[in-house]
């Protein structure tokens, strides 16, 4: 499934227009596929850790009634809560999004989980919580007014996501994640110093000298996303995506 890069970005490049941001408390990424009536978690590496049941589309034998009721997402898992926090999605009830831009598919994600009760509480046919992550336009007012709402300690990361570009498996430079810390150099975004001081890991400032040495250039970052961007080609339309 889809794996973000770190993020190397010049703020000039239509930054506000082109991404969507949400917020993570990071703790494991996992691909949940749902079918023949059982919800599994599998890592990057493809390793199913956890089968269970769930009121997602084809995650709990009760409400499958056929074996093309599937689900594939992209979710965060947080233990202390038991919770996912959905980040994408691939497939919905039989129905394959891969190929739709970012902003349908966030809408699609959203809309569909609104739509399945009891999905936010646990219970015997749903032993998770699932939340869809909330997505924000990346302009320096929305995204300073996001994180001055929230206390640092829930945000771990910003996940960037090109509005335009279908779903990738693997690296892609168009779908980023930054450390809270990193906005005011990397994107000029300023934040309560408070707030961006606790984001900051302890040796930060060991990891910004070994980063000068061995990182990546900040043009070179810009350059893989503009090539990404120019090769990608048009989406094709959601308009005829069942409903």
């Amino acid at each position: 499934f889809g794996k973000p890069e770190s993020f190397i970005w010049d703020s000039r490049f239509s930054f506000g227009r082109l991404f969507l941001l949400s917020l993570f408390k990071f703790i494991r990424i996992f691909a949940l596929v749902l079918s023949e009536g059982e919800t599994a978690a599998y890592t990057r590496s493809g390793y199913c850790v956890n089968r269970f049941p769930s009121l997602l589309p084809g995650g709990a034998r009760k409400y499958t009634s056929n074996s093309m009721d599937y689900t594939v997402l992209d979710c965060i898992y947080v233990p202390g809560e038991k919770s996912f926090f959905v980040l994408d999605i691939m497939c919905w009830h039989g129905q394959p999004v891969y190929d739709c831009e970012t902003t349908f598919r966030f809408f699609w994600l959203k809309s569909r989980l609104a739509e399945t009760p009891g999905l936010n509480e646990r219970s015997s046919v749903n032993s998770h919580r699932f939340i869809a992550l909330d997505a924000f336009a990346c302009q320096p007012s929305t995204m300073n007014e996001v994180l001055s709402s929230r206390p640092a300690l829930e945000v771990d990361g910003l996940l960037f996501y090109h509005c335009q570009t279908q779903y990738t498996p693997g690296k892609t430079p168009l779908v980023g994640w930054l450390k809270p810390h990193m906005l005011p150099e990397t994107l000029s975004i300023s934040a309560s110093p408070a707030f961006l001081e606790q984001c900051k890991p302890p040796d930060f400032d060991k990891m910004e000298t070994s980063g000068e040495k061995s990182g990546e250039s900040r043009m070179d970052g810009v350059k893989k996303v503009r090539k990404a961007t120019k090769e990608k080609g048009p989406s094709p339309s959601a308009d005829s995506m069942q409903t």
